[in-house]
């Protein structure tokens, strides 16, 4: 997943994440190193996943609305 296209709101990955949304399955991306607002613009997009993290470290604040990351 192109992550600063997902942020800057690229037509092409608009298009990506909407048909992933559209087929029902799951839209991964990658997020790695994102915080705070750019995370959760990059959530609001509709991807659900971030296949690096792999620790509880990152994995929990990352998608944890509200918790000092997000």
């Amino acid at each position: 997943m192109d992550m600063i296209g997902v942020l800057g709101d690229d037509r092409r990955m608009r298009d990506v994440v909407a048909a992933g949304l559209a087929s029902g399955k799951l839209v991964s991306g990658h997020a790695a190193g994102l915080t705070g607002s750019e995370l959760q613009a990059y959530l609001a997009s509709g991807i659900d996943s971030d296949t690096r993290s792999s620790c509880r470290a990152t994995c929990l604040p990352a998608f944890a609305p509200g918790s000092p990351s997000s």
